[in-house]
């Protein structure tokens, strides 16, 4: 028989110390995959909860990103409970398919995943070559008007 313990009794347990956390000075920070924002606190937890959803960019250099949903359903296998929906078409249906699986199982983090989505899009793109800078003292010779000298006309020495 396994006892399922509320989730304010699992973060009352695991607030202070588990695997994932990570204190810094001011701010405690969370390294769960089921953590979409990596801020250590009871709304963005994975392990307190009984539903919990991530997003990760999918492994292998493909571009795209995996949706981590998980499900409590047996207390002594764990590992069988997270399941990996892989988002490989373009953001606007990635978007969507996010939105759909997020609104049934957690609506309060629609916003969040959906920025986690859009960093993790903007990260698989190819970095844009970047132009060389001209320096200033090159440009300013380039801008540079030229001096013209005038040359004294005979006619003003002759009438002297």
């Amino acid at each position: 028989m396994s006892v399922q313990i509320s989730p304010q009794v699992a973060w009352g347990i695991i607030k202070h110390q588990n695997r994932f956390l990570i204190k810094q000075k001011t701010e405690a920070f969370s390294s769960d995959p089921l953590n979409l924002t990596n801020l250590h606190r009871f709304a963005y937890n994975g392990l307190a909860k009984k539903q919990a959803i991530g997003l990760r960019p999918e492994q292998g250099g493909k571009k795209g990103a995996v949706v981590l949903s998980v499900r409590r359903r047996i207390l002594r296998r764990p590992a069988s409970d997270v399941e990996e929906y892989p988002l490989r078409k373009d953001f606007r249906r990635q978007a969507q398919s996010v939105r759909r699986i997020l609104k049934n199982v957690r609506p309060d983090l629609v916003r969040v995943a959906l920025a986690r989505l859009t960093k993790i899009n903007r990260s698989l793109k190819p970095l844009r070559p970047l132009k060389k800078k001209v320096h200033t003292s090159k440009r300013k010779s380039i801008f540079r008007k030229k001096k013209t000298t005038t040359k004294p006309s005979n006619d003003v020495a002759s009438t002297a």
